[in-house]
Formats: C-alpha cells, sequence, structure tokens
C-alpha cells in the first residue's frame, strides 16, 4: 500500500514483490527503510528459489540467526558471510558497497556474470577513491552492468560506496541484475 504509481522505483518493488523480504508485513514495502543483512540474505534466497525451483537451505548458523535456512543458504553460498562463525548480524544495514558485493557474490555463485569490464572509469565519479579495495572489482562490474548508477549530488554524480542503501534502492539493483543476467522466475 506504500508503493505510489510512477515512482521512480515502482516497477522494481512490484518485480521484486514475490521474493523481497517484508519482515511478516505483507502490506507495507517500506521504499525509504534501510536494506538489513537479514532482508538481503532472505531475499536473494528466496529469488534462488523462484528461479530455480530448489528450496534453499544451509548448513552454517549462527548464534544470532538461529532457524534461519535462508541467510544459511547465503552463507554456505559465500554470497553473505557472517562477521565470524558465531555472528552474522542480521539487523546491520548495508552500505551501497556491500550491497552490490553481495549481488556480485550471488551471480558468481549462480554462474550468472554477464562480460563486461570491471574497471571504473574513476574520472567520472570524484569519490572513486571511498570505495573500499575489497569491493572495486565489484561495484566496478555493478556499475558497467547497469545494475547500480550514480547518485546525483549537485552538479556531481557520485557512487556513494558508504551510503546505506534502502530498500527501493536494493530492489532496483535487483531488477537491474535479473534484467542484466537474464534471470527467468521458474514460479510464485
Amino acid at each position: 500500500t506504500d508503493i505510489p504509481d510512477g515512482s521512480w522505483y515502482t516497477s522494481a518493488a512490484r518485480f521484486t514483490e514475490p521474493y523481497f523480504d517484508n519482515s511478516g508485513d505483507t502490506s507495507l514495502f517500506r521504499p525509504t527503510d534501510s536494506t538489513t543483512r537479514r532482508e538481503a540474505a532472505q531475499t536473494l534466497a528466496s529469488l534462488n528459489e523462484y528461479t530455480t525451483g530448489i528450496t534453499a537451505e544451509g548448513t552454517i548458523e549462527f548464534e544470532d540467526a538461529k532457524n534461519s535456512p535462508l541467510i544459511s543458504w547465503t552463507a554456505d553460498a559465500g554470497i553473505i558471510k557472517g562477521y565470524n562463525e558465531n555472528t552474522f548480524a542480521p539487523n546491520d544495514t548495508l552500505t551501497r558497497e556491500q550491497a552490490v558485493t553481495i549481488l556480485y557474490r550471488y551471480c558468481a555463485h549462480e554462474q550468472l556474470m554477464p562480460n563486461g569490464s570491471a574497471e571504473i572509469n574513476a574520472s567520472a565519479f570524484p569519490d572513486y577513491e571511498n570505495i573500499s579495495y575489497w569491493a572495486k572489482d565489484a561495484f566496478g562490474w555493478a556499475i558497467n552492468a547497469g545494475i547500480i548508477n550514480g547518485k546525483p549530488s549537485g552538479s556531481m554524480v557520485l557512487l556513494a560506496p558508504q551510503d546505506t542503501i534502502s530498500r527501493a534502492e536494493f530492489a532496483q539493483m535487483l531488477t537491474n541484475m535479473a534484467d542484466t543476467v537474464n534471470l527467468k522466475i521458474t514460479r510464485g
């Protein structure tokens, strides 16, 4: 009920509705809320179920995410790792660079990597140096594949890698990824 017609994220929110984790609230999308690690894990595991028809289950169990087979699946697959063997921190929010890294790992795991360069035209983005070393390839891949765009900031366009990513932004990234790698939904 909180997805207005005609907003920049309307079609993405509707596309991701069958598998985007909504924390049990079926009437609200909460587009401006930050995306948590739990939401990202459960969304990607659900997306995997929708695209492969195989139930996502894993063996890794974290002390702070017990009885969470979808989180376990992403950890087993190396898509979203725990901070250590006991801690997943499901309520921590994601940054833009963490989100692109997660999608990069998802596509690699599912063998969906589109061809293309991971190089970023650093001169096009004044905050290029703010990307953490571990996220540079993933960010480059995501920019070049059209999965994520820069954020307008005055007369500049920034990558904003350290900014928290909203649920609407994450849904748009998932939609862009699905289009880029030609993901097919098999059920749902």
